[in-house]
């Protein structure tokens, strides 16, 4: 509870920090009752943004960085409707660039929630110590499910006697509940993962005033849910609702891949013809093509810088022969993490992932989009089973969902649902959200080779 009003403090802090900081920026301005009548509208505007967090219990109440985006653009939408409007009718004269202002808050949001997150983690206030209490089969999915989502701020204690049965975790405890009850400590949080739970006894422990968390076990729920409520029941129906994009989606999310590309090939051509300059020196093409499946299933021709030495087929084929662990990892993920055929420069450029900035006309030429499922090829069909006809609804993308995830540690079952769950939650505030943390993945060269 008092992490929580620390991390409520802070986080209004901050805010403040922001408000006072921009009414200061106005001041300054050499047109004094302009930066005044300015100074009033997003004084207006970022109180009300205030007053939204605070409803929504933000900083106080923790959220992955996904609710915290949302959430983000909700406040800031609400609060500029609601400044300008008290403009327009308290006769307040004002700059329009204010909307921008409200747009440019929404990505300092993200910096201000890393910096507010260094600052919890270093005084402690973050973290919240958490029991686990699973069905034995299910410990191993919840456990890496909780230690992997590291935005909830969740730290694994132990895990709660189950039929005497141990959890193969050593250095984690085990412990009875009623023993846990019985210590009467409220700073700690129960996670439960069970396919029948006791209802007397989570009656109890919220008596205690003890937090408690459940995840349904529903296998393999793709596509977010939609809840219904039946009280008399005490039941719910979950809504599995797929969120396809309409025509107007298709033009938006269209109009943003071609403004973001070309605006990305602009700024990064000074940095892409030096290095293809290099590689056309040192070898005998630049550009590496291959055929990928594309949106309803039609191959396109993707584009890569090359990283691989002319004669990749031939020492692909020879290393898998002679390497028997090379060629199990290459049979269930379908790369390698030490590839003969890259060459010194190909690493540097993989690892920065610069070696997929061409297929940003790809995103031109409409094969592709900024965001969406990894483009794979034939042979891998056979993976994707009964998701493939998931993946054949969209463009595949640059990035997605498998690239911020951990890309090439995650597994390729994992990649495939991955995928799955893109196709079927795709939004415009999801790719954007993407776009923002592949720059924290790039920067960080997380699960990079």
């Amino acid at each position: 509870m008092k992490k929580g009003i620390y991390r409520l403090i802070l986080r209004i802090t901050a805010d403040f920090i922001l408000l006072i900081g921009l009414v200061a920026i106005y001041l300054n301005n050499s047109n004094y009752d302009l930066a005044v009548n300015n100074s009033k509208i997003i004084t207006i505007g970022l109180i009300i943004r205030i007053i939204l967090f605070l409803n929504n219990g933000y900083g106080y109440r923790k959220r992955t960085a996904i609710n915290d985006f949302e959430l983000s653009i909700k406040a800031n939408a609400y609060a500029l409707i609601f400044a300008v409007f008290s403009g327009y009718i308290l006769k307040i004269d004002f700059n329009r660039h204010i909307i921008l202002i409200f747009l440019i808050l929404i990505l300092v949001d993200i910096l201000i929630r890393e910096i507010l997150l260094s600052i919890y983690k270093y005084f402690d206030i973050w973290f919240d110590r958490v029991y686990i209490n699973a069905d034995y089969k299910l410990r191993d999915s919840v456990y890496s499910a909780i230690i992997n989502n590291k935005d909830l701020g969740f730290q694994v204690l132990g895990f709660i006697e189950k039929n005497n049965e141990k959890p193969k975790y050593d250095k984690y405890q085990s412990i009875n509940i009623n023993d846990l009850i019985l210590k009467k400590d409220k700073s700690f949080i129960i996670i439960h993962a069970v396919h029948e739970l006791n209802q007397d006894l989570f009656h109890e422990i919220k008596l205690l005033g003890i937090r408690q968390y459940i995840i349904p076990q529903i296998d393999s729920l793709i596509i977010q849910p939609e809840i219904f409520y039946l009280l008399s029941s005490q039941q719910f129906l979950l809504l599995p609702n797929e969120r396809f994009p309409n025509l107007f989606g298709n033009v938006i999310k269209r109009t943003f891949d071609l403004t973001a590309s070309l605006t990305l090939i602009i700024l990064m051509l000074p940095f892409i013809i030096p290095i293809m300059l290099y590689i056309k020196i040192s070898n005998t093409s630049i550009i590496f093509k291959h055929k990928r499946i594309g949106k309803n299933g039609k191959l396109f021709s993707c584009y890569k810088i090359k990283t691989m030495k002319n004669n990749a087929d031939e020492i692909l084929i020879q290393h898998l022969e002679l390497n028997e662990s090379a060629r199990k990892e290459w049979n269930l993920e379908y790369k390698l993490k030490k590839d003969p055929r890259v060459t010194h420069l190909g690493r540097i450029l993989r690892k920065l992932s610069i070696d997929e900035l061409p297929q940003l006309f790809n995103v031109v030429k409409g094969d592709m989009s900024l965001v969406g499922p990894r483009p794979i090829t034939n042979n891998e069909i056979k993976y994707y089973g009964n998701y493939f006809d998931d993946y054949k609804k969209v463009r595949p993308g640059i990035t997605g969902l498998w690239q911020i995830s951990g890309r090439s540690d995650v597994g390729y079952q994992q990649r495939v649902l991955l995928d799955a769950w893109y196709v079927s939650n795709q939004s415009l505030k999801l790719d954007i959200f993407i776009l923002i943390k592949t720059i924290s993945v790039l920067i960080t060269l997380k699960g990079a080779y």
